[in-house]
């Protein structure tokens, strides 16, 4: 009996040592989580996946809390399931009593998807898997705006204007008008302009101006403090490629397709200056581009149609009729341009970028009127290291545009949530055309590209997406 117990207290004693080292093998713990994003709870399976909308996935935290061993090291990650795409990487550590909670945002990489949030800790043998749902926006988008030297005031659909101090972030329904009126803070501040920062185009060179609210955007007012000195304002193609107080280095030539660059300007005076040269001035000063037209002419070729083509310079305007058929017992249908329906109208109209092709097409009856949101073949621009895309859109008149654009990136597959460049047309015409260049493009580059429209019948809101064209450089 006493052999026995000796042998039991050497075996007791040996696996209390061997766990100390080696706690995975002979007491393996269960770690404990429970996982939100704000305050979404995460599913323990994708089909039991909580859901949460893209603006708040961007904002809100994810947290994830629980008990496992004391001191214990606990991380977590978090990927979008379709591109593999990892959105969040954090550790933590748990305390003496074994509690942890770890808190973080994800990355600005996130979109609408499926992610999976993989829970992992030392000396835990099976990772712990939670899952949740990014969705679309609520047809809500967010209204950055801010003000250099003002604050800003804003009317919503009509209603009293308010202040909203020199910088203001809101969600606002898609479609909703805001009047916006920019008002200096002191009597050394000068209105300029409103930009937009992310394109960086001037919107308008008036105090108030009226946005319709479509995906989100950020408008800053911009005015000059004479205390600061004088302003140099260099502008070209409705872009601000420079801006400064006394002393401006002039920037590189732009750029504007179907164009030559003249020069910087002020007023009707060119300038002579050159990229990089460093300028001064004594007051308010702004450099305009001027840019000539070339003289590369293209062919429009037309058929089955009233109109005859020809020979056209870059951004001429063109004017097509559809032929009467009633004797044939046909009714005009659509215009088709490079195969791709263009315009249900039996006049059309579009502004020359390349060569092209144009057919009207009848039929016995007349056909439905869907909006169109096409694509172009891109066009290599070697000489400028550039790649140009086109968009056209012909929306019924039964509904008024409220955004329209392209949006480009670096591989298939993507939309306004996943997009890397999105360029916004100022016009909200229901007919129009659209052209962006992409710069800095490298050999064996592949962009992909993609226009879309956003646009209401009063009550719903649609939006509309071309096929995706691409280009390798």
């Amino acid at each position: 009996m006493e052999f026995f117990m000796k042998k039991i207290t050497c075996v007791f004693l040996i696996c209390t040592l061997f766990a100390l080292s080696f706690s995975s093998v002979c007491f393996a713990a269960d770690l404990s989580a429970a996982a939100n994003i704000g305050d979404v709870a995460m599913g323990g399976s994708e089909q039991t996946a909580g859901e949460i909308s893209l603006s708040d996935a961007k904002n809100e935290n994810v947290t994830v809390s629980g008990t496992y061993t004391k001191n214990a090291l606990i991380s977590i990650e978090i990927k979008n399931i379709s591109s593999g795409i990892i959105t969040l990487s954090e550790q933590g550590e748990a305390d003496e009593s074994g509690n942890y909670s770890i808190s973080a945002k994800m990355s600005d990489d996130v979109t609408v998807g499926t992610y999976e949030l993989k829970i992992g800790a030392s000396e835990l043998q099976t990772n712990v898997l939670r899952y949740f749902k990014v969705t679309e926006d609520k047809n809500e988008a967010e209204v950055t705006l801010a003000a250099v030297n003002g604050t800003i005031e804003a009317s919503v659909n009509g209603g009293a204007a308010q202040n909203l101090g020199s910088s203001n972030k809101s969600l606002y329904p898609v479609g909703t008008k805001i009047s916006l009126t920019a008002v200096s803070n002191n009597e050394n501040a000068a209105f300029l302009y409103w930009k937009d920062d992310v394109s960086k185009a001037v919107v308008s060179a008036n105090k108030t101006f009226e946005i319709i609210v479509g995906t989100s955007r950020t408008y800053t007012a911009v005015f000059t403090d004479a205390a600061s000195g004088a302003y140099i304002t260099f502008r070209a193609n409705g872009r601000i490629l420079a801006g400064g107080y006394n002393s401006v280095n002039v920037p590189s030539d732009p750029y504007v397709a179907g164009y030559t660059f003249d020069g910087w300007y002020i007023g009707t005076d060119k300038a002579s200056l050159s990229a990089g040269q460093e300028i001064n001035a004594q007051t308010d000063t702004e450099y305009k581009a001027l840019f000539v037209l070339d003289e590369t002419a293209y062919t429009v070729t037309v058929s089955n149609a009233d109109s005859e083509g020809g020979s056209y310079k870059y951004n001429e305007k063109v004017t097509l009729k559809a032929a009467d058929k009633s004797s044939e017992g046909l009714v005009f249908a659509y215009w088709q341009r490079d195969g791709k329906v263009a315009c249900y109208s039996e006049t059309y109209s579009f502004y020359v970028n390349a060569d092209t092709s144009v057919s009207a097409v009848y039929a016995a009856e007349a056909v439905a009127k869907n909006a169109v949101i096409v694509m172009a073949e891109p066009i290599k621009m070697e000489s400028t290291n550039r790649i140009a895309f086109y968009a056209e859109r012909d929306i019924p008149e039964e509904y008024k545009v409220i955004e329209s654009g392209i949006l480009l990136n670096r591989s298939a597959g993507f939309d306004l949530t996943g997009a890397q460049i999105q360029a916004i047309s100022k016009s909200t015409a229901n007919k129009g055309q659209y052209t962006i260049r992409k710069a800095n493009v490298n050999t064996g580059d592949t962009w992909y590209g993609k226009a879309y429209v956003m646009y209401t019948d009063g009550t719903n809101v649609y939006t509309a997406y071309s096929d995706e064209v691409s280009m390798t450089f």
